[in-house]
């Protein structure tokens, strides 16, 4: 009986606990089942709140263009036009040292294009590259300093050898200041309508230019030196010669203050017109020779108040280009001046053949957060390389918040 018991009891508890896990089991899948985690959503279009069209009339014929934005329903919050690129201008100008474009003679672009941006309601801003003269592309047959090379800056062997971004004028030649404010003034009287100003004040990056003959006494009168006679052969020279450091500083404050009489001649012939620099957003992480070479010191400009605005030029070929960014916008918030930054996508002489189509696959990766687009074509027409970019840039525009 005793074993009987037992074997009843051992089956009595394996059908108990068999019942047990059956019970668990139902109960687990009575429960509704969790949901699957949403899928990460991929990373999209982002909102901009400005985008720019910039068009030189010296390279191709603007009209089709707006024809094609037009025609795609698509509207930009800005059109910037060259008026002055490579020594030539986009109008009819009186001056004795610069030409109006061969191509553009009888015909006026600035007009053309001022009058389709403000009958939509679009903003219309000139653009004035200051000290390239000129530059080897096509159609480009006009140099300025064959007739006047004294306005050339050279470099310290005195050499006026063609560089890859071109030849330049020497903004520490007192002569070349009064070529520049005359331009600006005949600029504001044929166009009074202009809601704003863009100036590209820069000289070559590769060799220091500016010592001219001119730019030279300019700084003797200064200083009583020559700047022959330093040795800035080295990386940091500034730190070997306090004198290097001073020459350094001079040609920052001249080209400075040749920016800020001219932005003072736009603002009073249009008292409600901006005015925007274009800079680099690593020009401050450069060595003092390297800033003192390009002269653009956009920071300062800032400070002084003389920009209202800051398109930052950079090739978006890599990390370095959201790097740069991200370093002019720190500067930025550091300097308590609330003024905007725009990006720039361009194909200017500096980042040839880099331009816009092969930068906006990078910058549509690397971009996100960037709110403000300047999109430039410069060598080759204007359709073959802005439209596609505009196109994805005046969408993306429109993303929801």
């Amino acid at each position: 009986m005793r074993g009987v018991g037992k074997q009843t009891l051992g089956k009595c508890l394996s059908i108990w606990t068999l019942g047990l896990t059956l019970l668990a089991s139902d109960s687990v899948w009575s429960q509704p089942a969790r949901p699957a985690p949403p899928p990460k959503a991929a990373p999209g279009p982002w909102p901009l709140s400005h985008v720019s069209v910039w068009l030189t009339p010296m390279q191709y014929d603007p009209v089709p263009t707006l024809r094609w934005l037009d025609q795609q329903k698509l509207q930009p919050d800005r059109v910037i036009v060259q008026a002055l690129d490579c020594g030539m201008t986009a109008f009819a100008t009186k001056s004795t040292v610069l030409t109006c474009a061969p191509n553009l003679k009888g015909k006026d672009p600035l007009g053309d294009v001022g009058e389709w941006a403000h009958a939509r309601g679009i903003e219309c801003w000139a653009a004035l590259d200051l000290f390239r003269w000129w530059q080897k592309i096509d159609p480009q047959t006009f140099d300025p300093f064959e007739k006047h090379p004294e306005l050339q800056a050279t470099n310290f062997d005195q050499s006026t050898t063609i560089i890859g971004e071109g030849k330049f004028a020497s903004p520490f030649n007192p002569k070349v200041k009064p070529v520049l404010m005359d331009l600006l003034r005949e600029l504001v009287t044929q166009y009074p309508d202009f809601d704003g100003l863009v100036l590209c004040c820069r000289l070559p990056e590769g060799w220091m230019h500016g010592f001219d003959e001119g730019a030279r006494a300019a700084y003797i009168r200064y200083r009583q030196i020559d700047p022959l006679d330093l040795t800035m052969y080295d990386d940091h020279p500034e730190t070997r010669d306090p004198e290097v450091q001073q020459f350094f500083n001079w040609r920052l404050d001249t080209v400075g203050a040749l920016l800020g009489e001219l932005v003072q001649v736009f603002r009073q012939a249009v008292p409600k017109g901006k005015v925007a620099v274009v800079g680099r957003g690593d020009q401050y992480n450069l060595t003092p020779k390297v800033q003192a070479r390009t002269c653009s010191d956009w920071l300062t400009w800032v400070a002084q108040g003389y920009a209202d605005e800051v398109l930052i030029d950079a090739a978006w070929k890599d990390e370095s280009a959201r790097a740069a960014w991200d370093a002019a916008t720190h500067l930025l918030e550091k300097s308590q001046r609330k003024v905007p930054l725009t990006c720039m996508l361009t194909s200017r002489p500096n980042w040839w053949p880099y331009g816009p189509t092969e930068a906006w696959p990078i910058f549509a990766e690397r971009g996100r957060g960037i709110d403000r687009v300047a999109v430039e074509g410069y060598f080759t027409r204007c359709e073959d390389e802005v439209k596609p970019v505009l196109q994805k840039t005046l969408t993306w525009r429109r993303w929801p918040r």
